[in-house]
């Protein structure tokens, strides 16, 4: 009797175990995706500071001019790294991922 309740314990955990789908192609369009918006985003924020930091250049005041000036430039920055993340993100091209490379972009993308 105890073997015949083991082998039913066996078995409801092993239909457990395999009841964990992973969809990897879904997953990591997701995850390309996420980055894209991300990437969107960022662009966004930076032209928004450049514009409005770039008309507020225009002060008598000297310290108020160069931190806009700063703030220009660090927009500047930002648009091209999200440039370049956007651009990463679009030539990344998604067609039989493999687990070693899915988790590999996920923790590229979490640093």
């Amino acid at each position: 009797m105890k073997k015949i309740s083991l082998l039913y314990c066996l078995l409801a955990f092993t239909t457990f175990a395999f009841a964990q789908n992973i969809d990897l192609t879904k997953f990591e369009k997701e995850r390309n995706r996420m980055q894209k918006n991300s990437m969107i985003v960022l662009a966004g924020w930076s032209v928004a500071n450049i514009v409005v930091s770039g008309i507020a250049t225009d002060t008598r005041n000297v310290e108020m001019r160069n931190f806009h000036q700063m703030n220009v430039m660090w927009g500047a920055v930002n648009l091209a790294i999200a440039g370049l993340g956007y651009w990463g993100a679009a030539k990344e091209k998604i067609n039989n991922p493999v687990l070693a490379d899915v988790l590999k972009h996920q923790n590229r993308v979490q640093k």
